[in-house]
């Protein structure tokens, strides 16, 4: 009987005891949920980066420009002239007066120009160094009023959105006519391979 119940406690204890290569009681790889390996620092940190990415994603981007009043790092100490001169180079101004100026719509400048170039007169005179300059160019032929829009190095700001809503009419113009042309031209080459063929 002891013999017995000696070789039953046995086997239990290896039943209970788990491998050192994550092979459980039963034969299979893992063994259960409170043998597997714990989560590495390396795995926990690309879970909660990914978290985050989605939570930003997620959210509407507000920058905020932090200056110093100083360079002393002392409290107290303010310098109106190192003051100025950081907000003159990080382009607060600049912001500070186009928003004065009342230019409230923005839009994308590679994504307008990409847009509204179909509308020119002559895209041959667009061919500048810059995307900036040929936003000019563009903006000059379609006669829009120079106080009404400021073109940036990424945005163009405008003074309403009916500037837009102007330029999206002439395009739909533009559309309809380079349709039009595309039309004609393949009606013409059919009746021309008509015609040499027979």
């Amino acid at each position: 009987v002891d013999k017995q119940r000696r070789l039953e406690a046995a086997e239990a204890a290896k039943t209970a005891r788990p491998s050192r290569r994550g092979v459980g009681g039963d034969g299979g790889v893992g063994g259960s949920p409170a043998t597997s390996r714990k989560k590495t620092v390396a795995k926990s940190f690309s879970e909660s980066l990914g978290t985050l990415m989605e939570r930003l994603k997620g959210t509407e981007h507000h920058y905020i420009r932090c200056l110093k009043p100083n360079q002393t790092l002392s409290a107290g100490d303010w310098d109106a002239e190192f003051m100025l001169r950081q907000l003159a180079y990080s382009g607060a101004l600049e912001v500070t007066q186009i928003r004065k100026a009342g230019l409230n719509v923005r839009r994308p400048l590679k994504h307008f120009y990409q847009r509204y170039k179909i509308c020119a007169n002559d895209p041959t005179a667009l061919r500048a160094g810059t995307l900036t300059k040929r936003t000019e160019l563009l903006l000059r032929q379609l006669s829009v009023n120079e106080d009404t829009y400021r073109v940036g190095k990424t945005l163009l700001f405008l003074l309403s959105s009916e500037i837009l809503e102007q330029l999206d009419e002439i395009r739909e113009l533009r559309v309809v006519e380079y349709v039009i042309r595309l039309q004609s031209f393949f009606r013409m080459f059919e009746d021309y391979r008509r015609y040499h063929i027979a």
